[in-house]
């Protein structure tokens, strides 16, 4: 059986036949080659899934069911790395992982900037579709400062934080700072801290990690942070 492509398709979606953007629709039929009447699947990106088939640039409304939210919602709160190349890897990871939210810090030692809203948008729209996912990942559109994160689980890595054990709660946001690392008392006096191994690591690496860890989490153990 051949690769089923899946697409990102925003809602309203019209009662029989839902149009495909331009992009998508040209990748399907002049890159993939795929013939009138092939099976698709599709989502809104909100949990709602379907299966159709394309046709003349739409995709023929089929069987359709809902995907429950990932059991953790996380956020990733990054000072975003310099490099785009390296800053496109991270969204889209991140992406893949079912993160929630991602928002930028401004930090004292950061020196990346804010990616354009519009390409950071279709990195998490590639990551959907290539990934096969239900839930697209929310951008903040601009700088967040780090006393202004706001969550009832904020958690800061740090090299030498602790381990994480037991089970993550419903909602948890995890800041990561930047390629210098936190500047003095940039953190807030008596936060929790999480710890990600033994060497320091870029910070694409530690945004992944942490939403890696905080994600598969979902034991029924008592255990907190």
């Amino acid at each position: 059986m051949g690769h089923t492509p899946h697409l990102f398709l925003q809602q309203p979606w019209a009662p029989t036949a839902v149009p495909i953007p331009a992009p998508a629709a040209h990748h399907l039929t002049r890159v993939l080659r795929l013939d009138p009447g092939a099976t698709v699947t599709y989502t809104d990106g909100a949990g709602h899934r379907g299966q159709g088939r394309l046709l003349d640039g739409t995709v023929i409304r089929g069987e359709e069911h809902s995907v429950s939210p990932p059991p953790v919602a996380v956020t990733v709160a990054v000072a975003p790395p310099h490099d785009k190349d390296r800053l496109r890897f991270m969204i889209e990871k991140l992406a893949e992982l079912e993160v929630g939210r991602v928002v930028f810090l401004k930090t004292r030692f950061g020196a990346g900037r804010l990616p354009d809203l519009f390409k950071s948008t279709a990195w998490v729209v590639g990551a959907l579709e290539q990934s096969r996912g239900n839930w697209l990942m929310e951008v903040a559109p601009g700088w967040t400062e780090v006393e202004d994160l706001d969550a009832p689980t904020l958690l800061f890595a740090e090299q030498d934080g602790p381990e994480y054990h037991g089970q993550a709660p419903a909602a948890v946001t995890v800041a990561i700072g930047p390629e210098g690392g936190w500047g003095p008392g940039e953190i807030p006096e008596g936060a929790a801290r999480l710890g990600l191994g033994r060497t320091v690591l870029r910070v694409e690496t530690a945004a992944i990690v942490a939403a890696g860890l905080l994600r598969s989490c979902t034991d029924e153990s008592p255990d907190e942070f």
